[in-house]
């Protein structure tokens, strides 16, 4: 039978509920070698504790809510509406040959069901724990990129990385200020599904790089001029803090200074200070996030 034009559906894509509250669904995103390609999927369910490891999870902004990019099921063409961001997500981390096994909330999780969002919401923290790796989808155009090329090389590089002429440090910094300024390091959530999984890389457009490299730049760039402290908006300070969370949640005490860790950053108190720039959509997610 001759396979239909995904792209002529109009019919929506109708969830079928989860067995039970300790179900997940994980996305089995199809291949393609063209990058413009529909984006195919079929849903598989199964207990959370069964599916640990053979996932990964997304972790993104939804950014403007307009669900005008479709998702279509690989079985009867339906198609789930989705924002513009996700759609470059799954673009980017779509494989040209074997299917990839996805998580993300705005598809795995019925948006429409009031009650499934009840009791899954409160499991993300294990999804994301249980995770293959964590996929942080930045975004961003030309600019950002370089900047993520920049501290890749940054990260190998511990004293002064910036270009030696006053007019390519002025450029790296232009990249970097739009870096920094991305719409993800603004959102509250990053927390919890940044800290608790020791697998996680960040990707702007074609460029990636790993958290540990990314945090050796963060070290590389703070040890310099206190005028790059604020570059971003966003203190290095929260980012580091981030750092030792995540040293903290993922057991990975050797990676820590001084053989030590900073024991404030596990207060709540200390926590909420320094994340309080970082914005949720609702105002009850500013504590349930961390």
């Amino acid at each position: 039978m001759a396979e239909s034009d995904p792209e002529n559906s109009s019919i929506p894509y109708d969830y079928s509920s989860l067995e039970s509250e300790y179900h997940i669904r994980i996305i089995r995103l199809e291949p393609s070698l063209d990058r413009h390609a529909p984006l195919r999927f079929s849903f598989e369910h199964g207990r959370l504790a069964d599916l640990q490891h053979n996932y990964e999870a997304i972790s993104y902004t939804w950014g403007d809510p307009s669900f005008l990019h479709r998702l279509y099921s690989a079985v009867d063409n339906t198609f789930l509406g989705i924002t513009k961001n996700l759609d470059a997500a799954l673009r980017r981390f779509r494989d040209a040959v074997h299917v990839r096994l996805l998580w993300a909330d705005a598809v795995c999780i019925n948006q429409s069901d009031d009650e499934e969002k009840a009791f899954q919401i409160p499991l993300m923290k294990e999804i994301y724990q249980g995770a293959r790796q964590v996929l942080v989808w930045l975004g961003g155009g030309f600019q950002e990129e370089a900047a993520v090329r920049f501290l890749y090389a940054a990260s190998r590089k511990p004293r002064d990385p910036l270009p030696t002429s006053e007019e390519s440090r002025t450029i790296v910094l232009r990249q970097l200020f739009a870096f920094f300024n991305l719409p993800y390091f603004g959102r509250r959530w990053i927390i919890q599904e940044i800290v608790l999984n020791p697998d996680c890389s960040l990707y702007c457009g074609r460029a990636e790089i790993s958290w540990i490299r990314f945090m050796a730049a963060i070290e590389s760039l703070n040890n310099m001029a206190s005028a790059l402290k604020t570059l971003s908006g966003v203190p290095f300070e929260t980012l580091e803090t981030l750092f030792s969370l995540w040293q903290f949640w993922t057991r990975l005490p050797f990676l820590a200074k001084d053989g030590h860790r900073d024991k404030n950053v596990r207060k709540i108190l200390t926590i909420l200070n320094r994340f309080d720039a970082f914005q949720c959509s609702e105002p009850r997610d500013r504590l349930y996030a961390l």
